[in-house]
């Protein structure tokens, strides 16, 4: 571990003490949200969460629970890897240690970044040549990765790449278990570029939630002064640093859970407004036909697979119309651009 890295320890840490202390800034897994990568939380629903404005979203999920209790078989798994399942198993058999990692009890923190902090599942020990690494261990159902290109989602990239940057480790990896019965191991090198967004855009982000604190107490107070007209313009100042709209459906569930109740039939619209309005049904249209060509080509796809699972184009990849013991088909194109 380097130097001027400062370990703040979790050992005997209770579970909310441990979520007091993420109050504190940004983990590398909040990052997607913040950069608008996450499909189920989104950069408007953790921002009111770090200001205080709602309640908790941290209650364990049985996808998380099994994450961790089975973190010590990945991390074990990982050790004995290199570079395919069948060398992974006849390692492990022969006790034939390829590397070994070892557990980071608490966060680190880096002073150059003092509003984002890492809790690393594991780091790698130095060896053949290379110093300390950054080693994550995931669990990941088949349908999820199915959806990503690399068959992995977006904040996965962004956390381990933000655990680089507040460790300044060269390198880390990803042990990842999909759907408890394929294993794969993925190297990461610091991306630069990648690293710099990261910063520059939690920066702002976290700015603006110390800013919103202040108007938080300030609200409180004027709550307890029966002064309503101070509490709507606090609150509309509040609003003003919340994140910007993105293109994630996170982002429009926690718009229609928090205001779900409208308070005031309507306001004059901006111009702007109503460009964006215009704007929004050219898309629809455009959405519309795209749609009804990418059902065409499907079905034709379909019509001419009939009774065969697969089309075969060699090097250029598979579509396949693959079917299930219900009697459902599930349609999935992977050929190449």
């Amino acid at each position: 571990m380097k130097k001027n890295l400062q370990l703040v320890s979790t050992k005997g840490m209770s579970r909310e003490d441990w979520l007091t202390y993420r109050h504190r800034g940004l983990g590398a897994s909040e990052v997607g949200a913040v950069l608008g990568l996450d499909d189920y939380t989104s950069s408007l629903e953790l921002f009111y969460y770090k200001i205080g404005d709602r309640p908790k979203f941290d209650t364990e999920t049985m996808a998380s629970f099994m994450g961790r209790e089975t973190e010590d078989l990945t991390a074990k798994l990982w050790q004995y890897w290199e570079g395919d399942e069948e060398s992974m198993i006849r390692n492990f058999r022969d006790n034939n240690v390829i590397r070994r990692c070892q557990r980071v009890n608490g966060f680190l923190v880096n002073p150059i970044y003092p509003w984002l902090y890492v809790s690393l599942d594991r780091q790698i020990l130095p060896h053949e040549g290379r110093g300390w690494g950054a080693l994550e261990l995931k669990q990941i159902g088949g349908w999820e990765a199915d959806k990503w290109e690399a068959r992995l989602p977006p904040k996965y990239i962004t956390q381990i790449q933000t655990q680089l940057t507040v460790t300044g480790y060269d390198y880390g990896e990803m042990a990842i278990m999909e759907d408890g019965r394929h294993f794969d191991v993925l190297p990461f090198e610091f991306n630069a570029n990648i690293s710099q967004k990261v910063i520059e855009e939690t920066k702002v982000f976290w700015d603006n939630v110390l800013a919103a604190r202040k108007l938080v107490n300030e609200k409180l107070l004027a709550q307890m002064q029966w002064n309503e007209a101070r509490v709507q313009e606090l609150n509309h100042m509040i609003d003003a640093l919340a994140p910007p709209p993105d293109g994630t459906l996170a982002y429009a569930k926690f718009l229609s859970e928090r205001y779900n109740k409208p308070t005031e039939a309507e306001r004059r619209g901006s111009t702007e407004e109503l460009s964006w309005a215009k704007e929004l049904l050219t898309i629809n249209d455009q959405v519309k036909e795209l749609q009804e060509q990418r059902n065409y080509r499907e079905n034709q796809l379909k019509l001419a697979m009939a009774h065969h699972q697969a089309l075969d184009f060699g090097v250029d990849g598979k579509v396949f119309w693959t079917g299930s013991p219900d009697g459902k088909r599930f349609f999935k194109n992977k050929v190449r651009a």
